[in-house]
């Protein structure tokens, strides 16, 4: 690099490269290039199946541990540096002028690969025609790290041993099956540099220490770099700080997420309402990296993802060849393909939420109900219970790994406020807001609410949740930096206030997107909770479980706002209410 810090890359090139030219797709990993398999044959590299995929499809692949990672040598001093991200471009640059290229060069892969693969368009140049995102987070830490200003503990802990293992080149960092006797162990050294390998881990000594964040952080605008740059925040090194730089670029870019994977679809989403480069964007129901359905109206099955991952390659590939292999490039239009969940069907938009979407109303009251109009006035009180989960294997483990499966849900445990029957079938495409009023007997609390379907039977199906930390219920009178649904809130220090004592504070915000249809008969009904032990932290983090009081009907109307497609579902008889 140009401060002469040496990264370690491994270049697979098509057969085909000896004859004619051919482009390349980076994958910019955090988790180490290639493990040490004992081999020296190129038939035993994790990743040989992967390069002859790449090979057949025409491209060359080139993997690369990021600076203060795996094989590579320097510091990381935060997450996505700027250091870092002017990486990008230079390797860019490197792959447009190798012999066998033909001076077109894209970037993929997932989670964090994800966010490096769109971060490399800034300082890209013209080389770089194209980038595949996928699970990526458009804001660090409204997206992943914090979502609704609560922390994401189980990400943020589990991550941070990870990293700490890799980065210190610990040879069973990914399980014991992968090192021992005969099977190597460790990241794979750069070929005639073995004996450098220990003097580029000595140097990863000096990364930040990922752990110490849930210490540090709070708000969004606390520094996240080891050495407490005050410019350095989970915000200002994601995309959506750098959306000028983005915009600059004007790289086409295919998005993949899912509606049950973190905050991922809900960050593509404001992504896709705020950038100027052409975008696609693919939003299923899957888990994180789109290997395992999640589809809650489908049986739970680890051994099934549809589309296929082929078939996901095949679309990939459809993307990149017009991009990455025609004359002048191909015009790329931006549209947004989802999958309506319970209609089990894709549908197709060019704007968000897509036309025909109507806000529908309908407000918490007596005897634990839900109506389209304002009833009387009551309270419901609520202990918080710090031992409930959403569910084992849920949205938010999703991103270590784990499938995703709500199968076994249930409102147990949670104040729950149900409609009377739907008249007809519906539709609900967007993200939710709710608004409410409540009380609590501590300054600091958390609220997460769940969206579910309620069929004659009485099962309950998960949709979706919105995740909230009370301190943050300021709705800012500014404009945000980029494109937000529902009500926006600032999360910075300066913002932030106590809930006050005896009195209900009007609390709103948005739930995370979904597209579902319920069927006619079927119910609504909204959940609340004041923790997620299988996720988040504990808040507030001492002392007595916080006792909620949920003021609804007359002045403090408790409602959820819902983006439909067939209001006249919801016109319910007064008879139907309470049912």
């Amino acid at each position: 690099m140009r401060d002469s810090v040496d990264l370690a890359v491994d270049v697979w090139t098509p057969a085909s490269a000896e004859l004619e030219k051919v482009p390349a797709i980076i994958l910019f990993t955090r988790y180490w290039r290639a493990r040490d398999v004992g081999s020296t044959n190129p038939g035993d590299d994790v990743n040989f199946e992967r390069a002859v995929k790449f090979s057949a499809a025409g491209y060359a692949l080139v993997m690369v541990d990021v600076r203060g990672s795996g094989a590579s040598f320097g510091e990381r001093r935060a997450e996505f540096s700027p250091e870092e991200i002017q990486d990008l471009g230079e390797v860019v640059e490197w792959i447009a002028a190798q012999p066998w290229s033909n001076g077109r060069v894209a970037a993929m892969g997932s989670s964090y690969l994800g966010n490096t693969a769109e971060l490399a368009a800034i300082h890209g140049g013209l080389a770089f025609r194209a980038a595949v995102p996928r699970f990526s987070d458009y804001d660090l830490y409204r997206y992943a790290v914090f979502p609704g200003g609560v922390p994401n503990t189980v990400l943020l802990n589990a991550w941070a041993s990870i990293v700490a293992s890799l980065d210190s080149n610990e040879k069973c960092a990914y399980g014991p099956d992968t090192c021992g006797e005969g099977r190597g162990g460790g990241v794979k050294p750069v070929t005639g540099s073995e004996n450098q390998l220990d003097m580029a881990v000595l140097a990863h000594e000096k990364n930040l220490d990922v752990s110490t964040l849930l210490d540090t952080l709070t708000f969004i605008d606390d520094s996240a770099s080891a050495d407490s740059d005050p410019k350095v925040t989970l915000s200002s090194v994601s995309p959506s700080a750098l959306k000028g730089d983005l915009d600059k670029a004007g790289v086409p870019m295919q998005f993949w997420v899912s509606w049950y994977d973190a905050a991922t679809a809900d960050g593509a989403l404001s992504r896709y309402m705020t950038s100027k480069a052409p975008m696609q964007l693919i939003i299923g129901p899957w888990n994180h990296g789109a290997t395992v359905d999640a589809n809650p109206y489908t049986p739970f099955d680890v051994d099934y993802v549809g589309p296929s991952v082929s078939d996901q390659y095949g679309k990939i590939f459809e993307f990149l060849d017009p991009l990455m292999k025609g004359d002048t490039g191909s015009e790329v239009k931006s549209r947004i393909d989802y999958f309506t969940v319970g209609a089990n069907k894709w549908q197709v938009t060019d704007t968000w939420p897509p036309a025909g979407v109507q806000n529908i109303s309908l407000y918490a009251g007596l005897e634990s109900t839900l109506a389209t109009s304002v009833g009387a006035a009551g309270k419901d009180t609520y202990t918080v219970d710090y031992s409930i989960i959403s569910a084992p294997k849920n949205r938010w483990t999703t991103q270590l790994g784990e499938p995703v499966d709500y199968s076994a849900w249930t409102s147990d445990g949670k104040l729950s406020f149900t409609s009377a029957p739907l008249k007809s079938e519906v539709e609900i495409t967007g993200q939710p807001v709710v608004e409410l009023w409540l009380e609590s007997s501590a300054p600091d609390g958390a609220l997460h609410v769940y969206l579910e379907d309620v069929a004659e039977d009485g099962k309950a199906t998960y949709l979706t949740e919105g995740v909230f930390r009370l301190q943050h219920r300021k709705v800012s009178a500014g404009s945000p930096d980029f494109h937000v649904f529902g009500p926006f809130h600032s999360f910075k220090r300066a913002d932030a206030a106590p809930m006050p004592e005896g009195a209900p504070e009007n609390v709103a915000f948005n739930l995370l997107p979904i597209s579902a249809t319920l069927a006619r008969g079927h119910r609504i009904r909204v959940s609340v909770a004041g923790a997620d032990a299988s996720a988040f932290g504990r808040i507030p983090a001492i002392g007595d479980a916080p006792v909620y009081g949920l003021h609804y009907g007359g002045v403090t109307p408790t409602r959820i706002d819902l983006p439909v497609m067939t209001p006249a579902a919801f016109e319910f008889e007064a008879a139907d209410v309470g049912e």
